[in-house]
Formats: C-alpha cells, sequence, structure tokens
C-alpha cells in the first residue's frame, strides 16, 4: 500500500504539475488569444488606415490632377493676359500716333483757315475784279456780235446788190449786142 500510497502522490504531484501546466498553458493560451485579440484590432486598425489612405492617396491624385489642369488653365491665362496687354500697348501706340496726325492735321486746318482768312479781301477783290473783266468781255463780245449781225446783213444786202448789179450788166450787155 506503500507503493499505492506513493503512487497516487505521485500521481498526486504529477497532476498538481499537470494542472499547473495546464494553468500555464491556459495563461499562455489567454495571453496568445490577448494578443491575437489585439493583432487582430490592429490589423483592423491599419486595414481601416489602408482604406482611409488609399482614399487620401486617390483624392490627393484627383487634387493633383485638378492642380495641374488649373496651372495649364492658369499658364493660358497668363499668356493670353500678354497677348493682351501687348495689343493694348499696340493700340496705346496707335493712340498716340493718331492723337498727333490729328492735332497736327487740326493745325495745318487752322492754319489754312487762318491763311483763308487773310487772302479772303485778296480772293473777294480778285473776284470783283475778274466779274469786272467778265461783264466787260461779255458786253464786248455782245457788241461784236451784234457788229457781226450787221454785217451779215450788210454781205446779204450786198450780195443781192451784186445779184442785181450782174443782172443789170448782163441786160445792159444784152442791149449792148442788140444794139449793135
Amino acid at each position: 500500500m506503500c507503493q499505492a500510497v506513493s503512487e497516487v502522490e505521485d500521481l498526486k504531484a504529477q497532476m498538481m504539475s499537470l494542472f499547473s501546466e495546464l494553468q500555464q498553458a491556459q495563461s499562455k493560451l489567454d495571453e496568445a488569444e490577448g494578443m491575437k485579440k489585439n493583432l487582430q484590432d490592429r490589423c483592423r486598425d491599419v486595414e481601416r488606415d489602408v482604406v482611409t489612405l488609399t482614399a487620401q492617396l486617390v483624392e490627393k491624385q484627383e487634387v493633383q490632377s485638378e492642380n495641374d489642369r488649373l496651372k495649364l488653365q492658369v499658364d493660358s491665362m497668363k499668356a493670353q493676359s500678354q497677348l493682351e496687354q501687348r495689343k493694348a500697348g499696340e493700340e496705346r501706340t496707335n493712340l498716340t500716333q493718331l492723337k498727333d496726325a490729328y492735332t497736327k492735321l487740326f493745325e495745318d486746318y487752322n492754319e489754312l483757315k487762318q491763311e483763308s482768312k487773310n487772302r479772303e479781301p485778296l480772293v473777294t477783290k480778285e473776284v470783283g475784279d475778274l466779274q469786272t473783266r467778265l461783264d466787260a468781255a461779255e458786253k464786248a463780245l455782245a457788241a461784236k456780235q451784234q457788229q457781226i449781225d450787221v454785217m451779215k446783213q450788210e454781205i446779204y444786202q450786198k450780195e443781192k446788190e451784186l445779184e442785181t448789179i450782174s443782172v443789170f450788166q448782163a441786160q445792159v450787155g444784152f442791149l449792148c449786142v442788140f444794139s449793135i
């Protein structure tokens, strides 16, 4: 019986040892379960972070794409603005040249107007003189035309007289022939 007691004591000690190992194993299992749960939580957190970061990356890429498009638009607008500024500069230059030309033409016009005013009495006098000469020339022309008409009348009369004289001469010649 001693042996049985000793075996029971051995078995009891083994059982206590196994129970202790079981408790250690359970403790390690609980610890491992806790670590597993902790790792699963961290994994879920990392997955959420990955989803969030992926969404942020996509959003950042969209923002970058929009930024690039806006930069191109700004560059295009800058180029257009520079072109408009260049055109505006050319138009200002043209406007200045036109103003200068207008001023010069206006000054020339005023000079010509003043010269015209200064010449007006001379021109009026010259026009008066020319009108007087024209009237005199028209009167002289009318007088000459009248003289021509009178001379034509006289020529017509003289031609009639010549015809009459020719007739008389023919008659005289005829009479002279018969009287011989």
